[in-house]
């Protein structure tokens, strides 16, 4: 009964240890949004849409502007 006991304290203390660094974590942050398909009044994001940032893909030495061409 006794060890019983302990093993829920520890438990315990184990959960309320867990739940005080999750509490204290530092919050993500995502990526910057589209402007072209979510203007703000702030003016922050990416000025490009996605398939302007994309661009031409890996391509080949003979497509230009893909990241092999370049």
């Amino acid at each position: 009964m006794r060890t019983q006991r302990k093993a829920q304290i520890l438990s315990g203390l184990l959960l309320a240890c867990l739940g005080g660094v999750a509490w204290l974590a530092p919050t993500g942050h995502a990526q910057l949004p589209d402007k072209t398909k979510t203007p703000n009044t702030a003016g922050a994001g990416i000025n490009k849409s996605l398939a302007q940032q994309m661009g031409a893909g890996r391509g080949n030495m003979t497509t230009p502007d893909s990241s092999a061409f370049i």
